[in-house]
């Protein structure tokens, strides 16, 4: 079912853009619901979510899209996807999309093209019905607390479809389909400091490339 603005309670804001000035809006409403209409918003620049109690509220992922437009050169890693860089943040009912059909710009792994969800996400935030595809990875969460990630969707990524990485720990994917991503569809990576007690349960994994 879409989700309205009137559906929603407690402090809400409603953004009313095209997506130019989203980023802005959302600095300006830090610690709100910020619930974003139907429609198609394109934004060239990486959203950031800097202010912990913040709720980032799409229609749906059938009805509210996200696409990052950013050209496909070597320095677009930092103008793709969303990051999460404080707690208790929510991120809902969005689909997340770019124009990027590669993993590495001019196939050199120097040039990274950018991750759907980015960031820590702090402490007990939530990611819920998000479809997120054609980024280098659908998410790359590093030392999240508590993160959960259900009834998600990630497709068409070019490499993991999630990777709780870096010192993550007490974190919950569950409920999600991955499909046709290009590396682990689900990961947990100790890449530097030690991933503890992350669940992955009740996923669906569909040709993943590796």
């Amino acid at each position: 079912a879409i989700i309205t603005y009137e559906s929603l309670t407690g402090d809400k804001v409603q953004y009313e853009g095209d997506g130019s000035d989203l980023q802005t809006f959302i600095n300006n409403n830090g610690g709100k619901t910020i619930y974003i209409p139907e429609g198609k918003y394109d934004v060239n620049e990486r959203l950031y979510l800097n202010t912990s109690n913040t709720k980032l509220q799409g229609a749906g992922m059938w009805y509210t899209q996200i696409n990052f437009t950013a050209p496909l050169t070597a320095d677009t890693y930092s103008k793709r996807g969303i990051q999460g860089n404080s707690s208790y943040l929510t991120v809902d009912g969005l689909y997340l999309s770019t124009i990027n059909n590669v993993r590495y710009y001019l196939r050199n792994d120097s040039y990274q093209v950018g991750k759907g969800l980015n960031g820590s996400f702090g402490i007990g935030s939530t990611v819920s019905n998000v479809w997120a595809e054609h980024f280098e990875c659908g998410g790359w969460i590093e030392q999240a607390n508590g993160l959960t990630i259900q009834n998600c969707r990630f497709r068409n990524n070019y490499a993991d479809g999630i990777n709780l990485c870096n010192g993550s720990k007490n974190c919950i994917v569950e409920h999600c389909n991955f499909r046709n991503n290009g590396d682990d569809d689900m990961a947990s990576w100790s890449r530097q400091y030690l991933c503890i007690n992350n669940t992955f349960r009740y996923n669906t994994s569909q040709h993943c490339w590796r």
